[in-house]
């Protein structure tokens, strides 16, 4: 896969983070609160903003890294993604109503389908992303997203509301965004289970299965497109697979594990970890 695509990818999946960041806690407060686009403006619109930026930098993220973890970054993007879409009409339905207990609920809403996004992008970005391009796919990918996408999304929001006269083309605007990035998750997933030859095993009894295929797809997911992971040094209770220089390629989780062997030939010990 060559560095373009790369690029191009994590811009796209960067897009409703930068974008609808920038929607959310820019455009929003400046049109909850400018007498010239609303009947009855808000003055407490940016008060109302400062708070929910506090409440999600100190609670949301925080609480959706854990989410993250214990799911996986791709379940969770693709949930915020899929909530995006479904509240980004009803969302800005509230924020019209020109009352600050509507106004928090609306934009609150958004707040946290954002949060739930942007704090399991990082850990995306890291895990599926091919290690001899890492620092370039991400250093421009993200910047590129929020210099394009999100920089130019308030004036795009503004000229929207120019030309349709309704702030609700603005919820529609948010909300092709979280389809799209939503949609090129869903492909890229997929494609990065079809090259690394794992499958989910979903389906069993209970709910175990279910969770544990898509821990072990994911944990696939990690691997660069050439085969590579990175080289950690094994727990001492796991001991050593053959490395001569006694490390062994791992990625440890309470999921089948891959390893790669010196031979650089993929093995799957179908074993549990508990986290060290």
């Amino acid at each position: 896969v060559s560095v373009c695509v790369c690029v191009r990818v994590c811009v796209c999946l960067s897009g409703m983070w930068s974008a609808g960041f920038y929607v959310i806690t820019t455009w929003v407060p400046t049109f909850a609160a400018n007498p010239d686009l609303i009947d009855r403006p808000l003055p407490d619109a940016f008060g109302i903003n400062t708070a929910l930026m506090v409440f999600s930098a100190l609670a949301l993220f925080p609480c959706f890294g854990w989410v993250a973890t214990k799911l996986t970054p791709e379940a969770t993007m693709q949930g915020a993604a899929a909530a995006g879409v479904l509240l980004c009409l009803p969302a800005f339905a509230l924020i019209l109503q020109d009352t600050e207990p509507m106004l928090l609920l609306g934009q609150g809403a958004l707040v946290v389908v954002i949060s739930a996004y942007g704090a399991a992008l990082p850990s995306w970005m890291v895990f599926n992303t091919p290690r001899h391009c890492r620092y370039t796919v991400i250093g421009l990918g993200y910047n590129l997203a929020h210099a394009t996408l999100g920089g130019t999304a308030p004036m795009f929001s503004t000229l929207l509301l120019r030309w349709t006269g309704s702030a609700m083309s603005i919820g529609v605007y948010f909300g092709l965004l979280c389809a799209c990035c939503g949609s090129v998750l869903t492909w890229h997933t997929r494609r990065k289970a079809r090259r690394s030859g794992v499958h989910s095993s979903g389906g069993g009894s209970g709910g175990g299965s279910g969770r544990r295929g898509y821990a072990q797809l994911d944990r696939a997911s990690m691997l660069d497109d050439d085969g590579e992971s990175g080289s950690f040094a094994a727990p001492p209770r796991m001991g050593h697979l053959g490395d001569e220089h006694g490390e062994c390629r791992l990625f440890a989780a309470d999921a089948p594990l891959i390893l790669q062997d010196s031979n650089r030939q993929l093995i799957q010990h179908d074993c549990s970890v508990g986290p060290h």
